[in-house]
């Protein structure tokens, strides 16, 4: 049946006499037509103002009558059309309308429906003025029960405006500029600190990239403390931003730390130019969707000392505050400047690594699952950042390790485990290397353990024992686990990779007004190669002991058949390589010496590219025929924040006992 303005006049021209509502009225009684089965448009409600800028949300209510019909996932769609040309609508021809949004009612059950709506006014409007907004239900005639689809639209319109599916709003020739920051997410929940000794707290603080820490107290001067490289970050998360108005906007990021009420500028790591800043540039690149924006923080000496004076190890909490704030390029005016700043607090801990002892990993122990709480850093068998010698017993410690989340795991994340340990005790003649690492992946809100490798390599001259092992471990499957207690000496390699597509997840997201089911997985390389060797009274481990390269895919259908749609993914979950050269020299303990030297380098790559869900689907065009409309719900867009090489450890050191 060709829809027509005139015919639907006449068949509800009780309804619109029996309703005698004006435009602004609240108290509109909704009167079923005539139909045994029907669905109708009986009203559109009143927007909250009466006059906008382009780019500015608009809000309403639509009301929806059924009569003997229940139906799912019936969509309305809205348009708007300037009010001079008001008589497009009532005649059978094309009306200059422009697309205003859509809504989605999932259950429609016979009697009435209202429905709260949020539409955009848009962006491409070139005519400032006066418009009317109209209203179409269930375009692409779904629901087969409802045959008369003249009552589905607005209608009865004449010079009056007066009819309840009609509604009239202004529109100022202006832009609404608002640039908003809807969440901060700290990935690992807290900091965890090393404690500062006395001579760290006088080294230069303004420096970010500060290097060696000095000796410590008296009390352990034959402990030797290591700073850590000056790319590794100490705070990781991401922070949720809005643009609500023109298309794109170029803006910047700052961030404050905040201790004890006093201020201090932080330093986010720019992949691009391999550097710290305090502000970070952001080109917003498209308005009214919410964009996710990771963030790599460094917290320099003096930003610690802060923390540290206003420690107090007794409480049962300690917060410090970061402060995020967005700022529009060349200081253009902000609609409303305090969305423009969140806070989020962030307990915070420091530990001691001289008076915490540390132990050598056991032996074929296995990396536990972690929780969302694991800290950064950790001390003893959870890790720490220290190099140590004492000369008593001659006995050298590098330990690190590093932990943290990368990404939204509502959509995709990555965890990552890193250790790298050597262990050399002159007075027993016995050293011993251990390097491993983990990483889980988090899709669509869903975690499973990716990927598990270590080796590890001991030697005893005193004894004349050596021991070796090598494992690996994919989607919780074990794949090489070799281990050995050969006589004396010893050279072990093991070169193994595997390639893996795995889904994982499964969510249900909006497009528009259209619901698109979505399962996720990854898909990609992931390697093992370690030598380890005694030979010569020496300790020796080598190799990319822990390589990952993982992409996430994701596939997705609409949930309704009237539409169309699916999934756009190229987004790099994970690249990751942890290299390891380290040698533990015995050779000398028969003087009564021993040094060992460890380089541990982490290339880091996690979370680029884009994900993104889009859908087709039929709208009303006023006022006679149909037309596909495309939504987009992007869920990433993002380039590699994350993105750099440091090392977990570089360090020689020389014992005597």
């Amino acid at each position: 049946m060709k829809p027509t303005i005139r015919n639907a006049f006449l068949g509800l021209l009780a309804l619109t006499a029996l309703a005698g509502c004006t435009q602004d009225s609240e108290t509109f009684e909704p009167v079923a037509p005539d139909s045994s089965r029907n669905i109708y448009l009986m009203e559109v409600g009143a927007p909250t103002k009466s006059v906008y800028r382009k780019g500015e949300p608009l809000e309403l209510e639509v009301l929806v009558g059924s009569t003997g019909i229940s139906a799912e996932h019936v969509t309305v769609d809205f348009s708007l059309i300037e009010k001079a040309k008001w008589q497009q609508l009532e005649n059978e021809e094309a009306a200059d309308t422009v697309a205003l949004g859509d809504a989605l009612i999932e259950n429609l059950e016979p009697g009435f429906t209202r429905q709260s709506v949020t539409l955009t006014v848009p962006n491409t409007l070139t005519v400032a003025g006066d418009y009317l907004i109209v209203a179409a239900v269930d375009a692409g005639q779904s629901v087969a029960q409802d045959t008369n689809f003249s009552d589905n639209i607005s209608r009865g319109i004449d010079e009056s405006l007066s009819h309840p599916t009609v509604k009239q709003i202004t529109v100022e020739d202006a832009f609404v500029n608002d640039l908003q920051i809807t969440d901060a997410v700290i990935a690992q929940g807290f900091i965890l600190l090393e404690t500062p000794t006395d001579n760290a707290l006088a080294q230069n603080g303004d420096a970010v990239n500060a290097a060696t820490v000095q000796a410590s107290a008296a009390a352990t001067s034959d402990v030797l403390r290591v700073g850590d490289d000056p790319r590794e970050s100490n705070v990781i998360g991401h922070i949720d931003i809005k643009k609500l108005g023109a298309d794109s906007m170029d803006a910047r990021i700052e961030v404050d730390v905040i201790v004890d009420g006093e201020e201090f500028p932080a330093f986010m790591w720019k992949g691009e130019g391999d550097e710290w800043v305090n502000e970070a540039p952001y080109t917003v690149p498209s308005a009214n969707e919410t964009h996710f924006i990771p963030w790599d923080i460094r917290l320099i000496e003096s930003q610690r000392a802060a923390l540290w004076a206003a420690y107090d190890p007794n409480a049962q909490e300690n917060l410090a505050t970061f402060r995020f704030r967005i700022i529009a390029a060349d200081n253009v005016p902000d609609e409303n400047p305090n969305n423009n700043i969140f806070e989020v607090e962030v307990p915070y801990r420091f530990f001691d690594p001289v008076s915490d002892p540390l132990e050598a990993p056991e032996e074929g122990t296995e990396v536990v699952a972690t929780s969302s709480s694991t800290p950064l850093k950790q001390v003893a068998g959870p890790g720490t950042d220290l190099t140590r010698g004492r000369a008593a017993s001659g006995r050298i410690i590098f330990d690190r390790r590093f932990r943290q989340s990368f990404g939204d795991r509502s959509k995709f994340a990555t965890y990552l485990d890193l250790r790298s340990y050597g262990d050399i005790i002159g007075s027993q003649g016995r050293a011993v290397f251990n390097s491993d690492g983990r990483a889980d992946v988090f899709i669509l809100g869903r975690g499973i353990n990716l990927f598990r490798a270590f080796a590890r390599g001991d030697g005893d001259v005193s004894g004349g024992s050596a021991y070796y092992r090598g494992y690996m471990n994919v989607f919780g499957r074990t794949y090489l686990d070799q281990s050995a207690r050969p006589s004396r000496d010893f050279s072990r390699s093991w070169g193994l990779s595997w390639r893996e597509e795995r889904t994982l997840g499964s969510a249900r997201f909006f497009a528009g007004p259209i619901p698109i089911s979505v399962s996720g997985g990854v898909s990609g390389s992931l390697g093992f190669g370690a030598q380890l060797r005694f030979t010569g009274s020496k300790v020796i481990a080598s190799g990319d002991i822990f390589s990952v390269s993982m992409s996430g895919f994701a596939r997705g259908g609409v949930d309704v058949g009237f539409a169309s749609g699916g999934v756009g993914a190229s987004l790099l979950v994970l690249s990751e390589r942890l290299s390891l050269d380290g040698v533990a020299d015995l050779s000398q303990v028969g003087q009564r010496r021993v040094a060992m030297s460890l380089v541990a380098t982490n290339h880091l790559k996690a979370i680029e590219g884009q994900f993104y869900l889009f859908a087709r689907y039929p709208v009303y065009r006023f006022c006679c025929s149909i037309r596909t409309q495309e939504s987009r719900l992007t869920l990433y867009r993002t380039g590699a924040l994350y993105n750099k090489r440091w090392n977990l450890i570089n360090h020689y050191q020389l014992v005597s006992f």
